[in-house]
């Protein structure tokens, strides 16, 4: 959450440790199987755990230069060609162009975030407290 523009932070021009993409397919090659390939990955269920916790990043992101860096999200769409150029028709939702996933339409009307859980009190019978490292599952405390 150092970076405003959403260049800084994807491919190919984002630094290393600032590349949303690259924390991505971490997990994808770690979990092997159906996860690592293209073709295959959406047959995973650990797939919709793990883009669910990437679409929360990304949310943050966007809140992040809303609020703090005064950019607006929506139109915030890094200079592409080819497949991923900002006025291409998106694969699979007809009527809808590449920009348009970067409207906050979709956070307003279809669904939002839970804050993320933070002490002294968690919330959860599942998280407890612990310093410095704040809400941590049950079981990881020994």
């Amino acid at each position: 959450m150092t970076r405003c523009r959403t260049r800084d932070i994807t491919s190919p021009t984002a630094l290393p440790q600032f590349n949303l993409e690259f924390f991505n397919g971490g997990p994808h090659n770690w979990v092997g199987g159906q996860m690592s390939g293209l073709n295959t990955v959406a047959h995973d269920p650990v797939f919709f755990l793990h883009h669910a916790f990437v679409d929360f990043i990304w949310e943050l992101f966007r809140n992040h230069q809303f609020f703090d860096c005064r950019v607006d999200p929506s139109s915030d769409y890094p200079e592409v060609t080819g497949e991923h150029h900002s006025t291409r028709a998106m694969d699979g939702l007809p009527g809808y162009r590449n920009i348009d996933g970067y409207r906050s339409y979709w956070t307003q009307n279809w669904y939002r975030y839970e804050h993320s859980p933070t002490c002294p009190v968690c919330n959860s019978p599942y998280l407890t407290c612990t310093r410095p490292a704040g809400c941590v599952c049950l079981l990881n405390v020994r």
